[in-house]
């Protein structure tokens, strides 16, 4: 991995809201600031203070490069039992080539009851 820090633009979710049994697009972004890099760049999602890797990418980013990444979230991690969880309300998303501190804000999702 480089030494250049990467900059990551908010992931754009296709929808706010989400019911549990249907998938969701999402869209992100990466700048290359510096020379050409192999990165796997993960899609995190958080629940409560739970931070999962959702799906991965591994990307060719050229030197000064402005990336569109486009991640297909399954139906299962909008269901409680995928977290762990009594009830499941709302998921925070995010971009990132390592795991997002505790106290790191996503894009928040909101999750419908059945």
């Amino acid at each position: 991995m480089s030494d250049k820090i990467l900059k990551f633009i908010d992931v754009i979710p296709s929808k706010g809201t989400i019911t549990p049994g249907t998938s969701l697009n999402v869209l992100g972004g990466v700048i290359n600031p510096g020379e050409s890099v192999t990165v796997k760049i993960t899609l995190w999602g958080k629940a409560e203070d739970i931070w999962k890797p959702l799906l991965s990418q591994e990307v060719l980013l050229e030197e000064k490069e402005h990336k569109h990444l486009y991640f297909t979230i399954p139906p299962e991690i909008f269901q409680k039992e995928y977290w762990g969880l009594k009830d499941l309300e709302e998921i925070e998303l995010l971009i990132s080539d390592k795991i997002p501190e505790k106290d790191t804000p996503g894009k928040l999702i909101f999750v419908e009851g059945r």
